[in-house]
């Protein structure tokens, strides 16, 4: 998370609205320990990991399906290592792309706050 996101609420909910345990299916969620409590007695553990261990395999399959419709979207169809390129990266990058990035470190100053939905 960006510097202090505690001190503005609007910054803290939307780094919060990213955070994976947000997304996650069968996660329990309470808003006290006596909440929590609560529902810990009546839970159906070994029922609630058995459909996060599905939920997960889903979502791996998915992910996995997804990159690879990427990568032959990216490789015009051409399985990894088929095409011959130069084996240093200035060749390389020369031939697939027609210049070499700068090497020049980029400014790592942030001045985008999306949170505040600041762009620049």
């Amino acid at each position: 998370l960006p510097q202090n996101p505690r001190r503005n609420k609007k910054a803290l909910l939307h780094w919060l609205s990213l955070c994976d345990f947000y997304h996650f299916p069968h996660i329990t969620y309470f808003s006290s320990w006596a909440e929590l409590l609560r529902k810990l007695r009546s839970a159906d553990l070994a029922g609630t990991s058995s459909a996060m261990a599905r939920a997960n395999a889903r979502m791996l399959d998915e992910i996995r399906t997804t990159w690879r419709q990427m990568f032959l979207r990216m490789f015009n169809g051409e399985p990894p290592g088929s095409r011959a390129l130069p084996r240093d990266y200035d060749g390389a990058m020369r031939a697939l792309y027609g210049a070499v990035p700068s090497r020049r470190e980029p400014s790592c100053e942030r001045l985008s706050q999306p949170e505040l939905g600041v762009w620049t």
